[in-house]
């Protein structure tokens, strides 16, 4: 049904749609009074714009996690019911930005949420702890963090502002040995990212 609302507007609007999207999975961020400039002069309700948007993100990321080919893309889309003009439109964004979106997915892989990082987003505390309900002899530092956390920016028509939920927090435990481990795995997968990236 998405491919079958997606038709139903011109090839320009959907490189321009695309254009957004693109954004949005790079920057994270995306322009909702342009879509609603896009799309006011439609006749479609609100679920159809998001069914829109939603389709053209599953194509693009889609697309380049499995490395399809440009034309096999363009061909697949013809099949699904897409006019030529429109399966085209998405063709060339996706080639034209197909480095910048494979960066940006490879980025999100496995990946957990973004934590803020002012210092007003972040409390610690460091007890020594003594004995414990399980331990009577424990004499251990304990490090406690309470973060919180970015969402993934949803995408709402209706609403100029990005939603995020800003209330959501991690709360971390650990030793200081543990400290210390956890310190060195996050070194070396920032050097994995770092080398992935210079690819």
């Amino acid at each position: 049904s998405e491919i079958a609302t997606l038709s139903n507007i011109s090839s320009v609007r959907v490189k321009l749609l695309c254009n957004q999207i693109i954004t949005k999975i790079t920057e994270n961020s995306i322009d909702f009074a342009k879509i609603r400039r896009l799309t006011d002069d439609t006749e479609f309700s609100s679920s159809d714009v998001k069914a829109i948007l939603s389709a053209l993100d599953y194509i693009l990321t889609n697309a380049v996690r499995n490395d399809v080919g440009d034309t096999t893309l363009s061909n697949e889309l013809q099949q699904l019911g897409l006019p030529k003009e429109s399966a085209n439109a998405i063709k060339r964004a996706y080639v034209k930005n197909n480095k910048i979106l494979k960066k940006a997915l490879t980025k999100n892989i496995l990946s957990l949420p973004s934590v803020k990082t002012s210092k007003e987003n972040i409390e610690w505390n460091v007890d020594y702890v003594l004995s414990s309900s399980i331990l009577k002899n424990v004499n251990e530092s304990l490090v406690r963090l309470k973060l919180k956390i970015k969402d993934d920016i949803n995408i709402d028509i209706n609403n100029q502002n990005q939603n995020n939920n800003n209330n959501e927090t991690i709360d971390v435990n650990m030793t200081s040995s543990q400290l210390d481990s956890f310190l060195h795995e996050l070194k070396a997968v920032q050097t994995m990212i770092n080398e992935i990236e210079k690819k």
